[in-house]
């Protein structure tokens, strides 16, 4: 091919696509056919000249997802658009509600967390009507603050989508001694609570950070030095039980004193849900997955990405 026929058809692609002239504008401007411009873009094509690429976020997601879970051996990963806080919480909420709703069957328990994450899947709740379905809650619901943990909008919003009622633990999630724990464990109706959470088929939980600004830190449960004390050794949290990088225990005697159903009862789920996204909450979500703890992940895209490239 000639300098002067790969300049027209180089001319001919700009055109069209760059400056989105039609054939028949095209033939106008440089004095050709119409046909003579249908053949030169045809050409171009052929010889490499255009190259149309395609580029499919949901395939991209896809690919996302499926080395995710082979990287965590997890059984699913939904993922959803990243953003700022409020967008990503909606984003989460919307994907959590829509997978949650798709597995709950007949005569299931399922085990809620609290949280804003939580909140968010609730408001994304659609009525539904299930056989002998108990929702009840992983841990403890009262604090010792006026900072809402949002236990009780999360069970109602449940109460309302399935018409029933979420059995909720009138306690603290954290006690200042673990005789107390233990001596209120051994309550009749909080410890059939106990043991119905600890069995439950699905969990959905999420993880929290160890910033100053941590609902957990704001909820009076700890004084400054052992706020201090858990920031130093610890990368979050997972239904309350504060973890390292590895996701072991960060402190043996503070989870001693923690109300919540316990990470060997969240491993063993069938699901085992994860809900949780963005960069602070990156070390927590990694750690939980690095132990194992669950077998489904929703987060969003560049939280994945983040998962992936991390060694």
């Amino acid at each position: 091919m000639n300098n002067e026929k790969l300049q027209r058809l180089v001319k001919i692609s700009q055109l069209h696509y760059y400056q989105h002239l039609s054939q028949s504008q095209i033939a106008d401007e440089l004095h050709l056919s119409r046909p003579t411009v249908a053949n030169a873009l045809k050409t171009a094509l052929k010889e490499g000249i255009i190259q149309i690429k395609i580029n499919d976020p949901l395939a991209d997601a896809q690919t996302l997802s499926e080395q995710l879970a082979d990287k965590f051996n997890l059984r699913k990963v939904i993922l959803c658009q990243p953003g700022q806080t409020e967008d990503l919480l909606e984003n989460l909420g919307q994907a959590g509600a829509q997978y949650l709703q798709s597995i709950i069957s007949d005569q299931q328990v399922v085990g809620l967390s609290w949280g804003e994450t939580m909140t968010a899947v609730a408001q994304h709740l659609e009525p539904a009507h299930r056989q002998n379905l108990q929702f009840v809650s992983l841990k403890g619901i009262v604090s010792n603050s006026a900072q809402t943990n949002f236990a009780g909008q999360i069970a109602a919003a449940f109460n309302q989508a399935y018409q029933l009622q979420t059995q909720l633990w009138p306690v603290p999630v954290i006690f200042q001694k673990a005789a107390t724990l233990k001596a209120v464990m051994q309550d009749g109706f909080i410890a059939r609570l106990s043991q119905i959470s600890s069995q439950a088929e699905i969990v959905m939980y999420t993880v929290g950070t160890v910033r100053r600004q941590a609902m957990m830190f704001n909820l009076d449960y700890f004084n400054e030095q052992e706020i201090a004390e858990l920031q130093s050794k610890a990368v979050g949290d997972v239904n309350a039980h504060f973890i390292k990088a590895d996701g072991s225990l960060a402190d043996e005697e503070l989870d001693q004193r923690t109300a919540a159903v316990s990470l060997a009862n969240l491993k063993r789920a069938p699901y085992s849900i994860l809900i949780a996204g963005g960069q602070e909450k990156f070390l927590p979500i990694k750690a939980a997955l690095t132990a194992g703890y669950p077998n489904v992940l929703i987060t969003d895209t560049e939280t994945a990405k983040a998962l992936l490239e991390n060694k």
